[in-house]
């Protein structure tokens, strides 16, 4: 139950601009009807966070206020104490009990780059093991599992498998559109299932959640956080209007360095799909979410015009890494993007491996690491120089981790520059740089190097007869590849990506 604090013992101080410029200080008292009009947008998605974790927000983790947000803080309000509407007293004591919450069960936002989506998960509660083929986590108690698995194909059968797993008597849902899957049900074992997949340009990303009655709530916050765009960052601002709720015991707000302006009341909308996630188990609210289709894809819109800039950002942030991708061409001697050897004072594979530098060519744009231990995979270099037309497929680590290999189709469109430099078509993506080119035999007939932004195509490559070159004056050996000829298919990046490794700068 919500302890109730008079008013006439705790006031709280929050600075504001008004209309004409002007900072203002206004005096509010903490049994004030509470106002979202004083919080900004990162503050009103913690307090969504709050209330779809303790189970009466069943929405998207927009940071709009709208008329779903209050009937989820009246809900809570009258279920934890009864009585009149929330205050800003009720909200001061949903951030403690959600505070503790986000710090014991270390909730954190995760970002996976190459599906551009974003989630929140309780990392602290989470133990995660990697195979080539997932990424897992799980409590130690087996009653929350989040599963992230990789394809190039449509992933129907996961999720007709879903539909067909669900409990007698319920009504799984399940709506798609080009980009994306979503599936959601009730399983025959009483556990709950939340399933997604997400199309990125080598394939299909999907997660899955499954959670028992006792993590129910956990199941519905990692739900609504799903969004294209990086996860909201559950830690109150310093010095804003939570943070200050978080620490009034009696006293009064610390006059904010920056006054800023209320932001207006978002207006009240019909919920999307996304905006439902509590009831999604149930057969009545199943009903509802089937006319829910449409305006969902309407919603796909609205995320992407809103997120193009964080998505931005991130793609700059993940290549200001000094990440990229590599391919072994013998048993030892790893070649990637002169950039990543320039940006890291170490290098390393995900595993930790430590590399050396054999040589580094800036001009060429390409540079040649080598590996402790011995690879039983590597590729061979074209012997053939390339022409405009070749059809090729660049091959890249993909996501944080480098847990698989990405592929991209393309061709080659012409000289670039007198440098051994080709123009083609394949966009670059994060940690694609230093990835190999293939031509229809299998074999490397270029290097992709670090996209330009004047280039009106997807970029630029070494060449293979360039490569070579380098290859020669470094000392390296490499074959052409005689005994290892093959033909590309839709299955040859599984067959071939042993031989392509994630890059990772360490410091």
């Amino acid at each position: 139950m919500i302890c109730r604090i008079p008013a006439a013992f705790v006031s709280v101080v929050l600075w504001f601009v008004t209309a004409i410029g002007g900072a203002n200080a206004q005096s509010i008292s903490l049994a004030q009807d509470f106002d979202a009009r004083d919080l900004t947008r990162q503050e009103v998605q913690i307090v969504q966070a709050a209330l779809a974790h303790y189970g009466t927000y069943d929405a998207l983790l927009d940071g709009a206020w709208g008329g779903g947000s209050q009937r989820a803080l009246e809900t809570y309000v009258t279920r934890e104490r009864g009585g009149d509407g929330p205050d800003f007293d009720d909200v001061r004591a949903l951030l403690r009990g959600f505070e503790r919450e986000r710090r014991l069960g270390g909730w954190a936002p995760v970002y996976h780059a190459r599906a551009q989506v974003g989630h929140l998960l309780p990392l602290g509660r989470l133990t995660r093991s990697d195979t080539p083929e997932e990424t897992r986590y799980a409590t130690s108690d087996g009653g929350l599992v989040i599963v992230k698995r990789s394809g190039f194909v449509r992933p129907y059968d996961l999720h007709d498998a879903i539909e067909a797993d669900s409990q007698p008597g319920t009504t799984p849902y399940r709506t798609e559109s080009d980009r994306r899957i979503i599936t959601a049900a009730r399983m025959r074992g009483g556990r709950d299932a939340y399933v997604r997949s997400d199309r990125d340009d080598g394939g299909w990303e999907t997660h899955i959640v499954i959670a028992d009655a006792a993590h129910a709530d956990d199941l519905r916050l990692i739900a609504s956080s799903f969004q294209r765009a990086p996860a909201v960052e559950l830690t109150p601002p310093a010095g804003g209007t939570l943070d200050a709720l978080l620490h009034a015991d009696g006293g009064r707000l610390p006059v904010p360095e920056r006054p800023r302006p209320p932001e207006p009341r978002a207006p009240e909308r019909e919920a999307s799909f996304e905006e439902l996630l509590v009831g999604l188990m149930g057969s009545v609210l199943a009903e509802t979410l089937r006319r829910e289709s449409d305006r969902d894809r309407d919603e796909d819109d609205r995320e992407d015009s809103e997120a193009e800039r964080l998505r931005e950002l991130a793609r700059e942030r993940e290549r200001s890494r000094g990440a990229a991708s590599g391919f072994y061409v013998n048993t030892t001697d790893i070649v990637t993007s002169a950039q990543v050897v320039g940006a890291c004072e170490r290098l390393e594979l995900v595993d930790g491996t430590s590399l050396s530098v054999i040589g580094r060519d800036d001009a060429a744009g390409v540079a040649v690491l080598a590996a402790p231990g011995r690879s039983a995979h590597w590729l061979p270099v074209s012997p053939r120089a390339a022409e405009r037309g070749a059809q090729v497929r660049l091959l890249s680590r993909a996501g944080l981790e480098g847990a698989r290999v990405a592929a991209r189709d393309g061709r080659i469109l012409g000289d670039a520059d007198r440098r051994g430099r080709l123009r083609h078509d394949v966009r670059i993506a994060p940690r694609g740089d230093g990835g190999p080119f293939l031509s229809s035999d299998g074999r490397v007939i270029g290097v992709a190097l670090p996209p330009s932004g004047a280039a009106e195509d997807g970029g630029t490559l070494l060449r293979d007869d360039a490569l070579r070159g380098r290859l020669d004056a470094f000392g390296v050996p490499y074959s052409d590849g005689h005994t290892r000829r093959t033909t590309l298919t839709r299955d040859t990046p599984r067959a071939l990506s042993r031989a392509v490794v994630a890059i990772r700068c360490d410091g």
